[in-house]
């Protein structure tokens, strides 16, 4: 969990309780660690990239839109 903490800059029980919820809605999944036994892996559901993408691809092509117009 420490590497999910510093990786978005958050502590750690904040971490614990982000992936916690991640893994409850079904977005993530943990799978053991294959070479350390105390670690553990989070792996993306499929299904979570998918809406994850369905989500933010209208709001980065405006932003595109946006940044297009900027650069005019």
């Amino acid at each position: 969990m420490a590497m999910v903490a510093d990786h978005l800059a958050l502590r750690g029980n904040s971490a614990a309780e982000l992936v916690n919820r991640t893994v409850d809605a079904g977005y993530l999944r943990r799978a053991p660690h294959p070479q350390d036994r105390r670690r553990v892996q989070l792996h993306l559901i499929t299904q979570a990239e998918q809406d994850s993408d369905a989500h933010c691809r209208p709001q980065l092509a405006d932003l595109s839109d946006l940044l297009q117009a900027l650069t005019r």
